[in-house]
């Protein structure tokens, strides 16, 4: 089972203002409680773990943490799913429900549809990688194919360039270890977005996080082929 854990806020002036398009009056204010939902999914030992420990250095940077003021463990349960994306969509389609909220129980966190799912072509050298090879049980010698399967909210230069290349000194490592060791420099060359994510159904713009995660896992098992490797997280 995966879910997001769920905590509420200490309602502090920084936490007020984040609600300023409500404009709450202060007796509103004063009954109001929030709940904000960590980005991320962790599978439910994690989650006991983590609200034991309280270690909330997993969950965001100290400096852009929000006030937290206590777990709220019933609500972690109640949007805990067996699969992965689905314990995502789940969680956004929680926080979507409690938006709707003027007053009350409100929440913190925002469903976005800022993510786009991409494909970056490897060089041939990734072949030579057993856990590549493994992933791609069906894949042939001299395959035609080999893409790297990601999501992301920045510009697909952007995250190509993260990807091929080290950060900044002091800055944090966002780039894959498969792309920086196998993944074609040339962006231009690289990027195979429209010529294999294409499929109708499944859109690779303007998603949500939950969507994106889909998307991504959907091309990334559709196209393994004899002569179509991938690499998707």
């Amino acid at each position: 089972m995966f879910t997001s854990i769920v905590i509420e806020l200490r309602k502090t002036p920084k936490v007020k203002r984040h609600f300023n398009y409500l404009k709450l009056t202060n007796e509103e204010w004063e009954g109001a409680r929030v709940l904000w939902f960590s980005p991320k999914v962790y599978d439910v030992t994690t989650v006991e773990k983590l609200q034991r420990s309280k270690d909330w250095n997993v969950l965001s940077k100290k400096n852009n943490r929000p006030p937290y003021l206590k777990v709220k463990s019933d609500y972690s349960s109640s949007i805990a799913r067996p699969d992965e994306i689905d314990a995502y969509f789940a969680r956004e389609a929680e926080i979507t429900r409690l938006s709707k909220n003027r007053t009350g129980l409100l929440v913190f966190n925002k469903v976005m549809r800022n993510y786009r799912v991409y494909a970056f072509r490897f060089n041939q050298d990734i072949t030579a990688s057993a856990s590549f090879v493994k992933k791609n049980p069906k894949l042939k010698s001299r395959p035609r194919t080999l893409v790297y399967i990601g999501m992301t909210s920045k510009t697909l230069e952007e995250r190509h360039h993260q990807h091929c290349y080290p950060p900044a000194e002091g800055s944090k490592d966002l780039g894959a270890s498969k792309m920086r060791d196998f993944g074609v420099r040339d962006f231009a060359k690289a990027n195979m977005t429209k010529a294999l994510l294409n499929d109708p159904k499944v859109p690779v713009e303007n998603l949500t996080n939950a969507e994106a995660r889909r998307a991504e896992r959907h091309y990334g098992e559709h196209l393994k082929s004899s002569s179509c490797g991938t690499w998707y997280n």
